[in-house]
């Protein structure tokens, strides 16, 4: 792994312009769920009801579920760690749930590098990585910086054509 620069720490955590894109997501998310629940309510109770009344409530709720989506991002951020040896590329998330992956090297088929629009503004990219065919045959890495993601992939890459020989 000296041929490229990896970080070499136990686990490495995601770069702090990434911390953006997880809280976009979830406060889309749970802003959406937040307005959604309003109108749900709102159309439960509507008998005799003032329709007035749905757009302070689905703008209160889609204020929490807004708060909440920030909370939710930040933290999934905040507990999203990564680590590249030499025998696989392991993955940890989660606080309450923890997962904890592991893709040894010769396992992994495949690999995708993918950039929304507002990824490349950041430098940002999602590692796909590919494995032999089990029901949860891809993990991704969200949200990496751009040159560490690249490089991941050519480290894999190169060592899976190790495996093929």
């Amino acid at each position: 792994m000296d041929e490229i620069s990896l970080p070499r720490s136990d686990w490495t955590p995601l770069p702090a312009r990434a911390r953006a894109m997880f809280i976009l997501n979830n406060v889309l998310i749970f802003g959406l769920i937040g307005i959604a629940a309003a109108v749900a309510v709102f159309v439960i109770f509507a008998i005799g009801l003032n329709m007035d009344r749905l757009i302070p409530v689905a703008v209160a709720l889609g204020l929490i579920g807004i708060g909440i989506g920030i909370w939710r991002g930040y933290k999934v951020h905040k507990n999203f760690r990564w680590r590249l040896d030499d025998t696989g590329l392991g993955i940890r998330s989660g606080h309450m749930w923890m997962k904890d992956a592991r893709v040894p090297i010769q396992r992994v088929q495949h690999l995708n590098l993918s950039r929304g629009p507002l990824q490349r503004k950041r430098e940002l990219a999602t590692l796909t990585v590919f494995t032999a065919g089990t029901a949860n045959s891809s993990v991704k890495l969200p949200n990496m910086d751009n040159g560490i993601a690249e490089q991941i992939r050519a480290y894999l890459s190169e060592r899976i054509d190790w495996v093929d020989e």
